[in-house]
């Protein structure tokens, strides 16, 4: 067992390694951010000056070198943009995302679930229709479109919830119920429990359940849906990570939401290096300890993955 974990280990610090010279990479592809932050009318001087204050002037190895020790040391550097330790910056807007990605998580399972065991136990019924059609179209419809769609109705015309940024609890309807209806959030907890129901249904403990007199409620929600939810633990742990991260960006942009991807967003248009380096690594720091504590879990479980 320890030794499958040192290989995750290794493995994972070599993804993150890679990443890091990827990421650096591909943001200094995008220009030299001293022109945007400096007014039109600068002079070639001016950049150059401004250029070699902040070190961009460099060879590329070197800043990276830079980079990565300053990473090393949990210091990710100073925004272009406010000046701000990206550090704080990121703490400022991480709880935020999580406040969107935890409620999408808890809203999608509490209908997802109940959806997917009914839709197994009356499967090709009118439930399960509406129960695949659902997760089709939860996958079908982009997030934007739909966010916009709720935006133009329950604020322009009904006026009942408000459009954007963030404050009291209807604040969170809207950016919560999109990021739920649209993406793999439902239609995946849907589709997991679906085939997780199907193929407990028929195992041979549920027959003897039902052979020994035990109410068909019984049957399904304790025996069968404890057995069928096991796969989504891998799903929900990959997911929770990519709602904080990549997914919340559009919904945050869309409702001028405070979070880490609209942290991002700005920060790519601004060429703030720092900050676009900082966010996305973080984001690929996530999932890979979830990917490490996934595969640990399984092999505890499962000694047969270790080999």
């Amino acid at each position: 067992m320890t030794r499958y974990i040192l290989s995750r280990l290794a493995q994972g610090f070599v993804v993150l390694i890679g990443a890091s010279l990827l990421i650096f990479t591909l943001v200094r592809m995008t220009g030299n951010p001293v022109v945007l932050m400096l007014p039109p009318d600068a002079s070639d001087e001016d950049i150059a000056r401004v250029t070699a204050q902040m070190g961009l002037d460099r060879p590329i190895y070197e800043q990276y070198g830079v980079f990565v020790a300053q990473m090393a040391g949990g210091d990710f550097g100073t925004s272009l943009r406010t000046r701000r330790p990206v550090r704080e910056l990121i703490g400022d807007r991480l709880w935020n995302s999580m406040q969107l990605g935890i409620l999408a998580l808890v809203g999608s399972l509490a209908v997802g679930i109940p959806l997917g065991v009914f839709s197994a136990v009356h499967r090709g019924r009118t439930v399960d229709i509406i129960a695949r059609s659902l997760a089709m179209l939860g996958q079908s419809v982009p997030s934007f479109w739909l966010g916009i769609v709720f935006i133009a109705v329950f604020a322009g015309w009904l006026r009942i919830l408000p459009a954007a940024r963030m404050g009291g609890p209807e604040h969170f309807v809207l950016p919560v119920v999109t990021l739920i209806l649209t993406g793999t959030l439902l239609s995946g907890v849907v589709r997991f429990v679906r085939s997780g129901m199907l193929e407990v249904l028929d195992a041979e403990y549920i027959k003897l359940a039902r052979a020994k007199g035990l109410s068909e409620r019984v049957v399904i929600w304790k025996h069968g849906l404890r057995n069928a939810v096991i796969p989504l633990v891998t799903f929900l742990g990959f997911y929770l990570t990519l709602l904080v991260g990549g997914v919340s960006l559009i919904i945050e942009t869309v409702f001028a939401w405070p979070g880490v991807g609209t942290l991002l967003n700005q920060a790519i248009f601004a060429r703030d290096f720092p900050v676009t380096q900082a966010v996305t690594i973080l984001f690929v720091a996530g999932f890979v300890v979830t990917n490490f504590v996934i595969d640990v879990l399984y092999a505890y479980l499962d000694p047969r993955i270790r080999l």
